[in-house]
C-alpha cells in the first residue's frame, strides 16, 4: 500500500519498549503513546517523562519514528494547558483520545464518552488547536459513536470547525467495544464527504487482504493498526512492502529481543508478564508456538523462559513451530 500506516495507542500494551521494539523493526509513520490521563489539573512534566519516555529522547523511539503523545480529558482549558506543556517538552504531534470503550474511563467522561457531546468533542480540539504552535499535529482518535454510527457526522462536523490535522475512525461504535463482525469500514466513507481534513481507518486490519477491503470500503488512503501488530511483529512491512509475516521461530527471536529491551527498565517479575503478553498476542496469528507457549506459563524464573525460548529457536519441530498460517 502507499498511503501512511500508523502505529496505535493500546493502554499497557503498546508501551515505551514495546514501541522501540517494534520500530526497529518497522517504519511506521508515526506512533501514538499510551493515553495520558487529564483530569482537574495541568499534567505534570514529571508525569509526561513517566508516561511517554520518548520526551526525554527527542520525542522519537531509538530508531527515530516521532511519538504522539495522547491525550485523554473532556475540560477543553486544561486538556490545552496539558498539550502545550507536552509541546514544550518535545511532543512532535498531540492526539486526543474520543474513543476508549473502557468503562471505567468513560464513568470519568474519558475516552467515548465524550462522543455522546459532540460540541464538546470540537470545543476540546479547538482549545489544543488553539493552544499550541501551529506547526504541531493536532489529531484526534474517534468511533462512529456511542451506539449508533448516525452519531458519526455530527462528531466529524465538529472536529471539522476545530480544523484538527488528521482524524483516526475506529470503525465501531462504543457499544460494539470490540466484538468480532461489528467493524463497519463502509461507514466511514460518507464522513470523508463531509470535511477535507485527511482520515485514517482503524479496526480489525490484520493483514493485506482485510487492509484492501478497509481501504476499498471507507475510501481512504491511510490505516492505523494496533492489536495486530503486536501479533504480527513486521505488520508494517508485509502490508507496505509485501514482505512474509514473521514466522514463529521469527518471533521467538523477537521476544528474546524484547527482553533485552525490558531489561533495562524493568524488575524481573514483570518482563516474566510482559513476555507471556506479547506471546499471547504472536499466538493468535501463529497458532503453532501454543505448545511452547504453554510450556513458558509454566515457567516461573525468568532464566527458565529464556531457556525455553532459547530451545524452541534451536529445537522447532520439538514444539511444531513449522506448521504456517495465513491471515
Amino acid at each position: 500500500m502507499d498511503g501512511m500506516i500508523v502505529l496505535a495507542p493500546m493502554e499497557g500494551v503498546l508501551d515505551y519498549s514495546m514501541r522501540r521494539l517494534l520500530t526497529e523493526i518497522n517504519r511506521y509513520d508515526w506512533c501514538v503513546s499510551e493515553f495520558v490521563r487529564v483530569s482537574d489539573v495541568v499534567v505534570s512534566q514529571k508525569v509526561f517523562f513517566k508516561e511517554v519516555p520518548e520526551l526525554l529522547e527527542g520525542g522519537t523511539t531509538a530508531s527515530g519514528t516521532p511519538v504522539w503523545v495522547q491525550l485523554l480529558g473532556s475540560r477543553p482549558d486544561i486538556v490545552a494547558e496539558s498539550a502545550m506543556v507536552a509541546v514544550k517538552l518535545g511532543a512532535p504531534g498531540i492526539d486526543l483520545n474520543f474513543g476508549c470503550p473502557s468503562r471505567l474511563v468513560n464513568k470519568s467522561m474519558g475516552g467515548a464518552a465524550v462522543l455522546r457531546n459532540p460540541a464538546l468533542v470540537g470545543d476540546v480540539a479547538r482549545a489544543v488547536r488553539d493552544m499550541v504552535p501551529p506547526e504541531i499535529p493536532v489529531t484526534a482518535k474517534i468511533r462512529l459513536g456511542w451506539d449508533d454510527a448516525a452519531e458519526a457526522p455530527e462528531i466529524i462536523r465538529n472536529l471539522d470547525r476545530a480544523a484538527v490535522s488528521r482524524i483516526t475512525i475506529h470503525a465501531r461504535t462504543r457499544n460494539d467495544v470490540y466484538t468480532p463482525g461489528t467493524v463497519k469500514w463502509e461507514a466511514v466513507q460518507p464522513l470523508s464527504e463531509l470535511t477535507k481534513i485527511p482520515l485514517i481507518i482503524n479496526g480489525d486490519i490484520t493483514g493485506p487482504d482485510s487492509a484492501r477491503e478497509a481501504l476499498r470500503l471507507s475510501g481512504l488512503q491511510d490505516i492505523m493498526v494496533g492489536r495486530q501488530a503486536v501479533s504480527v511483529p513486521n505488520l508494517e512491512r508485509v502490508l507496505r512492502t509485501g514482505a512474509e509475516p514473521m514466522t514463529a521461530v521469527a518471533s521467538l527471536r523477537t521476544c528474546l529481543s524484547f527482553e533485552e529491551i525490558l531489561s533495562s527498565r524493568m524488575a524481573e517479575h514483570y518482563r516474566k508478564a510482559r513476555i507471556k503478553q506479547f506471546l499471547g498476542y504472536v499466538r493468535k496469528a501463529r497458532p503453532e508456538i501454543q505448545d511452547l507457549f504453554r510450556e513458558v506459563c509454566l515457567r516461573e524464573s525468568l532464566s527458565e523462559i529464556i531457556a525455553v525460548l532459547e530451545d524452541g529457536i534451536r529445537n522447532p519441530g520439538r514444539y511444531s513451530l513449522d506448521a504456517c498460517c495465513s491471515e
